[in-house]
């Protein structure tokens, strides 16, 4: 068998595999529900939320004014599996719409320096 014949056929093989795959991620994506309070992100600028029932983190992107950290809040949004984030915490929301709820928030500790030794 020739090296262009062994190429075609293994395309035809992998590419309906790989496609499947991306429609089963595209899939996973959709509307979200979550409420919690937003907390700063591991890296700079970003905000993070455990969803209270679920426990899902959630990596939280707001269309408009974002939430305040130490806020609790109840969300609606969109998720998006297949994006890339410099966050990389949590799944990533797109933030259509949130609200201020009461509910008691631990405030951030801060972190503790290193003792000089």
């Amino acid at each position: 068998m020739s090296q262009k014949a062994v190429l075609a056929l293994a395309c035809l093989v992998l590419v309906p595999i790989a496609l499947s795959q991306d429609q089963e991620k595209k899939s996973q994506d959709g509307p979200v529900h979550g409420t919690g309070c937003v907390e700063k992100g591991v890296e700079a600028g970003c905000l993070v939320l455990k969803d209270v029932k679920t426990k899902t983190e959630y990596d939280l992107k707001f269309d408009d004014k974002p939430a305040s950290v130490g806020t609790a809040i109840t969300f609606d949004g969109v998720s998006h599996s297949g994006e890339v984030d410099p966050c990389q915490q949590g799944k990533i929301v797109h933030v259509q719409k949130w609200t201020h709820i009461r509910m008691h928030c631990p405030r951030p500790t801060a972190k503790k320096k290193a003792s000089a030794q």
